[in-house]
């Protein structure tokens, strides 16, 4: 998955926030999936994400949790995903 090889993920924080805890944050938004693999059942799918972010003493931020929050509904092709991503914010949203 990481690599790329078999399918491509996209996604875009639309909501990012820290609790009262400064080292925890949790992002939110949709998110577009292409099964790359040719004999790939639904190609294209789009949904919402949920990830957990901890605060290391570094100052870099790593996932702790990274999730699905919605299961996505399956779209006829890259340019309905590209569509539904395209709703939200081109850059983190910052306070």
């Amino acid at each position: 998955m990481v690599e790329g090889k078999e399918i491509r993920l996209r996604w875009r924080p639309d909501i990012v926030n820290i609790g009262g805890d400064r080292s925890i944050a949790i992002s939110r938004g949709p998110y577009f999936f292409e099964d790359l693999r040719p004999d790939a059942k639904v190609k294209f799918r789009v949904g919402q994400f949920t990830s957990v972010w901890v605060k290391q003493r570094s100052g870099d931020w790593v996932v702790l949790f990274d999730g699905a929050g919605s299961p996505g509904p399956e779209v006829k092709d890259a340019q309905a995903a590209e569509e539904y991503l395209s709703h939200a914010p081109s850059a983190c949203p910052a306070r």
